[in-house]
């Protein structure tokens, strides 16, 4: 959302899934996208991924050998999901 947010004038952005795939799919750099920093797209590339398109294409059992349970996030940013919801930020309680 705030990659589309940044380039309207009321900072608003509306994205689903299709629209993600439409927009989003092969957005450059890499590290436009949340929790995606210079190291991760670095090892992304060494892997021939230089868009989100591309992660969606590969296998998913090289991606969770390189990066281990973090793969999953990386997955689901690639397809436009999020899996938390609203009901698990309410329910969140810090220790």
């Amino acid at each position: 959302m705030d990659i589309s947010a940044k380039h309207n004038a009321d900072r608003m952005a509306y994205l689903n899934e299709d629209l993600y795939r439409q927009t989003l799919w092969h957005h450059v750099p890499l590290t436009d996208f949340w929790m995606l920093g210079n190291g991760t797209e670095r090892r992304l590339h060494k892997l021939g991924i230089y868009d989100m398109y591309d992660l969606c294409q590969f296998p998913i059992e090289i991606l969770y050998k390189e990066f281990g349970v973090n793969a999953e996030y990386i997955i689901d940013h690639a397809w436009g999901k999020e899996p938390t919801t609203i009901q698990d930020i309410k329910n969140y309680k810090s220790k």
